[in-house]
């Protein structure tokens, strides 16, 4: 354990400094008003200072300038920064565009990707990313490392085909962001991509181990001067009603936010509704654990990073311990949705130190009594990119007995250890306090090496069996964890077939509290390649042994029993990529001897692209088990559709099916955003059983949503 401290503590303080000359480009100030059409035809974007000639590529070929030019301008007035940006292209009839719904991923198009860090802190911003379409996908950043894909500010653009390529115009106002009083400086990276050929370059920084929103090796927008005399109040009202079984409804409610200093806002929400929020993905468990499923809610959403404690660093597996679990507000012990009375938040940056703290009150179920839930967060800015921190939380969201769990927090981060590579270390020391109940302690470590050629990691976790936050989420108790990862990334810059291979190790170990085993995996990917084309294969061989001490429940098998298993899986899987107008993924994992089963698992998975405004994505699973004579499969069938209009209309529907449980659920929703921060939702949902006169209709919900913001 001290060569374990020494080797983290030399990390963090021998890091040596490399620098590098960033790029700045000048922001324009203007009185004339910006016409947001995407044609960048007024006077002042002629004038404005020009940048991004000079954008280098990462992806595939590191250091070398972009196959096409890029040309961006900055502009601002006493509302709004705006963004202008030409992406040039000698094929123009080349360009690819597939989404248009408003958050949906636009990776496989020809796209820009801005991001913005308004407080210039090195650290913590927000992601802009459209296609020539105008889709809007955004993202809040915390501490270089954590993307809150979930949160949606107010914001606004318009992009336009030429027959020089295509071009965008981003219209941010101030009072979506936080921002500094006065003279501002801001970090700025901009990052576009060329799907045809698998290219992507950058404004600052073509390290291929950096991501653009690591804002320490942004560029800077100099000469911003917001002098804004508004209010910095944000009212947004809302209406509802419903058809529920039958049963009609109507409600109101509404959000209240008030930004008091640039960088400090409060946010209440009354009698909260959340008709329009998309529905989970159906997933089955083959596990003796729970399952994790995000946070998809806008209002436990915005500022999200500010209440974050550690953070999942390994990208194949889910995290052990969320200490807030926002998903625990309105969702009691049964998953049933409980009402939320109000709830508000006040949230901050103050030189080094950012500030959160939320109350909800949870109304009486028909299982759980009045509940009122309080998250306090504090953490400081230390070093270049790493900060210090406490938590706590207060209740119970079904009971109304003491509960309150208590936490400390370390996280450090430096792009500058070894000539400019990436090294972080996590830490966490938590410990939970309930009625009636021991108290219980958690403690993480984990230090990485996430980098291009080589990419390291460890993490260990010791868990009490009495630990148990009430407002978090804990996978499994009374074990220590040990997990590794180890991965060679070699490029083949002189390949025209192989851009790049994958030859990885990884393992997590479970043991109990005194040092019994519990549970081992060891996984070799033996390799997976990446061709010129994007195209992928990839093949792993893993290696398990899982000891229940108790029997638990399988889809597809039903009871395990307690005992000693061994196991082992061999995966195979390839991908067709999805700049196509049809890409697909294909897997097969067997495993031999699975708990004393044979089962397969084929995924398949498909992504058309029809055209601009109809997207159609699948997924298929198929489960085989079979012991001796009996045998048994399961199905998870999903697809999604989205049709736009335009960027500002759509509708969603997805279906998803599983055969354990016979049933199929539909969600549908009708999105029209007839202005940025105004808009209207309709939404059905409906619940189907199998049975033998086909599928019955058990479930079924109308919403209809009127929301509309005002800004004094």
């Amino acid at each position: 354990m001290r060569v374990t401290i020494a080797f983290f503590l030399s990390f963090i303080f021998l890091s040596r400094t490399v620098t590098a000359d960033k790029p700045v480009i000048q922001a324009t100030y203007t009185s004339d008003k910006v016409e947001l059409d995407g044609h960048l035809d007024e006077a002042i974007w002629a004038s404005a200072m020009k940048s991004g000639a000079d954008m280098l590529q990462y992806e595939p070929r590191q250091g070398v300038p972009m196959s096409q030019k890029t040309e961006f301008m900055v502009v601002y007035d006493k509302q709004n920064i705006y963004f202008g940006i030409i992406a040039y292209d000698t094929e123009p009839q080349k360009i690819v565009a597939s989404v248009m719904e408003r958050d949906e991923v636009p990776f496989y198009d020809d796209s820009l990707f801005l991001a913005i860090d308004t407080m210039n802190d090195s650290r913590n911003g927000y992601v802009l990313w459209t296609n020539p379409n105008g889709v809007k996908y955004d993202a809040s950043v915390s501490n270089n490392a954590s993307l809150n894909v979930q949160w949606d500010g107010i914001w606004d653009v318009k992009a336009n085909r030429t027959e020089l390529g295509w071009q965008a115009e981003i219209r941010l106002p101030f009072s979506t962001v936080r921002h500094r009083p006065g003279a501002n400086l801001w970090g700025f990276n901009l990052w576009r991509k060329l799907p045809r050929n698998g290219e992507a370059g950058r404004w600052s920084s073509s390290r291929p181990e950096i991501r653009t929103y690591h804002f320490a090796q942004a560029g800077r927008i100099e000469g911003i001067k917001i002098n804004r005399k508004n209010l910095n109040l944000e009212v947004t009202p809302y209406v509802v009603g419903g058809v529920n079984n039958s049963k009609t409804s109507g409600d109101a409610g509404g959000d209240i936010r008030y930004r008091f200093k640039p960088n400090w806002t409060a946010h209440l929400t009354l009698n909260t509704d959340f008709a329009q929020t998309e529905v989970d993905d159906r997933r089955l468990n083959y596990t003796r654990f729970p399952l994790f499923f995000p946070e998809k809610r806008d209002f436990f959403l915005e500022d999200a990073e500010v209440f974050t404690v550690g953070q999942q660093v390994m990208p194949w597996s889910a995290p052990e311990i969320v200490p807030y679990f926002s998903r625990r507000i309105g969702l009691n012990h049964n998953r049933q949705i409980t009402d939320i009375d109000y709830a508000v938040k006040l949230t901050g940056h103050e030189g080094k130190y950012h500030v959160g703290l939320l109350n909800a009150g949870i109304a009486q179920s028909s299982t759980t009594p009045n509940s009122n839930l309080t998250i306090a967060r504090i953490k400081r800015d230390v070093f270049e990119q790493s900060s210090v921190g406490l938590v706590s939380t207060f209740g119970d969201p079904n009971s109304d007995a003491h509960s309150s769990t208590h936490g400390v927090d370390f996280r450090h981060r430096t792009d500058k250890i070894f000539g400019g590579k990436i090294f972080e270390a996590n830490s966490y020391l938590l410990s939970s306090h309930n009625s009636g109940q021991d108290d219980g302690t958690a403690f993480s470590l984990e230090l990485l090496y996430p980098n291009d050629l080589i990419n390291l990691g460890a993490t260990y976790y010791r868990i009490d069996e009495s630990f148990s936050p009430k407002t978090g989420y804990v996978r499994r108790t009374g074990v220590n964890k040990f997990q590794n990862h180890m991965s060679w990334q070699p490029r083949f810059n002189d390949s025209k077939i192989v851009r790049q291979m994958f030859l990885s190790y990884t393992n997590s170990i479970y043991t109990n509290l005194g040092g019994g085993g519990e549970t081992m995996e060891n996984g070799v990917v033996l390799p997976r390649i990446v061709f010129e084309s994007t195209d992928e294969v990839f093949f792993k061989y893993s290696h398990f042994k899982d000891n229940p001490d108790l029997n638990f429940f399988v889809p597809g098998v039903g009871t395990i029993n307690g005992g000693d298993y061994e196991w082992n899986t061999l995966t195979i899987g390839a991908g067709l990529s999805n700049k196509r107008k049809l890409g697909a993924t294909a897997s097969v994992a067997f495993h031999d001897d699975w708990y004393d089963w044979e089962r397969t698992d084929y995924n398949l998975g498909f992504r058309w692209s029809i055209n601009k405004h109809l997207l159609l994505t699948t997924s298929h699973r198929f489960s085989h088990f079979e012991e001796g004579h009996v045998d048994d499969e399961v199905l998870l069938n999903s697809a999604r559709m989205l049709i736009n209009i335009n960027p500002n209309i759509g509708l969603l529907n997805v279906v998803q099916h599983d055969s354990d449980t016979d049933t199929v659920g539909l969600y549908s929703r009708f999105r029209w955003e007839w202005f940025p921060g105004k808009e209207m939702f309709l939404v059905l949902r409906q619940g189907y059983r199998d049975s033998i006169n086909g599928y019955d209709l058990e479930t079924e919900r109308y919403s209809i949503k009127l929301s509309t913001s005002f800004r004094f």
